[in-house]
């Protein structure tokens, strides 16, 4: 029996040492992400659209204004415009492990001079299932335009900011110190667009993103 006994000790004492190893143990160094990173893991195509480079740079149609850059502070923000030969949709990608970087979207389209006239929120039909998103009908001096954003995080797919900082918050409570998120915004850019082309769109793009970044994007 008092062998037994400690036996017993001294496994306890061998698994308390082990459980204070992994927990007091550095964490290995994490590789930043970077926008070059993810201008590789983006598709550049989905579905029968293609993306359309630019002079500049071949990985992306435009580069977002560097305000925004030294606002958010993101990994990077990838900006593709994907075409069919007849149909153009806008595509914004930001990613970060900065809170910071997810702010409202509203507060840009307004500042470049939209009026939100109408929100909503809906869902698309992904091969993941379905993914919640806000659509968005803004009025501006050069016309009515409409958009759609959503965020991917801890846990999942969110319509809106305040529930990825939700999802965030929780990701930290159990353990993460930089948990990840990404901002997916689309403007289609043509006529006579519905919300039923950008839903159709979204769930091509979900797929190739899927895809090609190995289930990040």
């Amino acid at each position: 029996m008092e062998g037994l006994t400690k036996r017993g000790l001294a496994l306890f004492a061998s698994l308390a040492i082990a459980g204070a190893y992994v927990h007091l143990a550095p964490l290995p160094a994490r590789r930043p992400k970077t926008e070059r990173w993810m201008e590789q893991k983006l598709p550049t195509q989905i579905g029968d659209y293609r993306f359309a480079p630019s002079k500049d740079n071949p990985a992306q149609s435009y580069r977002m204004d560097q305000s925004t850059y030294d606002t958010l502070k993101p990994f990077g923000i990838v900006c593709r415009d994907y075409t069919d030969g007849k149909k153009t949709f806008d595509v914004v990608v930001i990613a970060s492990d900065n809170r910071a970087s997810f702010h409202d979207p509203r507060v840009c389209f307004t500042a470049q001079g939209f009026t939100i006239n109408q929100e909503t929120r809906a869902s698309f039909q992904s091969p993941i299932g379905n993914i919640p998103y806000t659509a968005v009908d803004m009025g501006s001096s050069d016309g009515d335009m409409s958009a759609m954003y959503f965020y991917k995080g801890p846990g999942g797919y969110y319509a809106d900011t305040q529930h990825l900082k939700f999802g965030l918050f929780l990701d930290n409570l159990r353990g993460a110190t930089k948990p990840e998120g990404v901002f997916y915004r689309i403007i289609p850019d043509y006529k006579g667009a519905t919300a039923a082309d950008l839903q159709a769109f979204a769930g091509q793009m979900k797929a190739a993103c899927t895809a090609s970044s190995g289930g990040y994007f």
